[in-house]
């Protein structure tokens, strides 16, 4: 499926919400944000649905009565990128919200962050206050990776850099800057995602927010975190775990090592892993394998993008 970008109507905000199995999720959040985000706002949902089962599938079909959704479908699993990038063909906005499944909204969160951002033309990416189930607050946001926190640790980081490590236990009462905002709600200015080219299409599941954030930090583009914007967030509702999905976050997260860090940082975190993981592999036999892969330099050929029945929608 695809369309003629050219004709899609021009919204204010377009929201974009994956499904990968996980269509009774994926109706609630729909749900959440049409009750509580204005008409008045010019706004548009469109759920991918990323090579599911065909019972969830089409259990996604009756979200397409309301006229404001629009539901789309991709033969293949993308993953988190690339299910985004293949629905941006359907979709056009001055903003756009990049919204996990397992997500609701608590009040109108769009409105919040479409204000915030027409407010600071500096800002190319944003994201909303995060809260769990239970109404505990869930920190969204945190510096870019870097050695020396693995080394000493965030709390002897925050002695010496507070601005640049907050305490992550309080939420923020007024709209702060940061280098990196987690990727359950990712607002973004279109001019500055076109100009950065979009999500890159080798993250399959990680590390897509530190390489977006990244980026929009070094075309001089500013990343906030909205403390009037707020939703929650189940967690590990639209992302199962495992060894594999472990792996899969040190493919994407060497890979960002290597692209900004170059070989020589990116080889001295990958020893750091490597060195702590050995440490604990007596008792612990899959941290063993799981050192091992990364000291093989975690090899994208074993992405679970690759693999089979993960891939195809039947």
């Amino acid at each position: 499926m695809s369309a003629n970008k050219a004709s899609v109507p021009h919204r204010r905000l377009g929201i974009i919400i994956l499904n990968y199995n996980g269509a009774g999720l994926t109706r609630r959040c729909v749900e959440s944000v049409l009750e509580h985000t204005p008409s008045a706002l010019d706004y548009s949902i469109l759920v991918v649905d990323n090579g599911s089962r065909p019972e969830d599938r089409d259990a996604l079909a009756p979200l397409g009565d309301d006229p404001r959704v629009q539901v789309v479908y991709s033969r293949n699993n993308l993953g988190f990128g690339g299910g985004h990038m293949f629905g941006l063909q359907f979709v056009r906005a001055d903003y756009y919200l990049f919204l996990n499944s397992d997500c609701r909204f608590l009040g109108d969160a769009a409105g919040a962050l479409v204000a915030f951002m027409d407010g600071h033309p500096s800002a190319g990416l944003a994201s909303a206050l995060s809260f769990d189930t239970g109404g505990q607050f869930q920190c969204t946001y945190h510096p870019a990776p870097n050695l020396a926190e693995l080394l000493l640790g965030r709390a002897a980081m925050r002695r010496f850099q507070p601005a640049r490590f907050p305490d992550r236990r309080r939420a923020p009462e007024h709209p702060i800057q940061t280098e990196v905002v987690t990727g359950a709600t990712l607002f973004v200015r279109g001019q500055a995602f076109d100009e950065l080219g979009g999500f890159d299409p080798f993250f399959f599941l990680y590390c897509e927010e530190e390489d977006l954030a990244l980026r929009m930090r070094e075309a001089g583009w500013e990343v906030w975190v909205v403390p009037e914007a707020r939703i929650e967030h189940a967690g590990r509702g639209s992302t199962p775990r495992g060894m594999a999905y472990r792996r899969e976050f040190f493919i994407s997260f060497l890979y960002y090592l290597r692209k900004h860090h170059g070989f020589a940082g990116a080889l001295a975190i990958r020893w750091f892993y490597v060195l702590k993981m050995l440490r604990r592999a007596r008792r612990d036999r899959e941290t063993l394998s799981l050192a091992l892969f990364i000291l093989r330099g975690a090899p994208a050929g074993e992405s679970l993008r690759y693999s089979p029945g993960r891939q195809k929608a039947d």
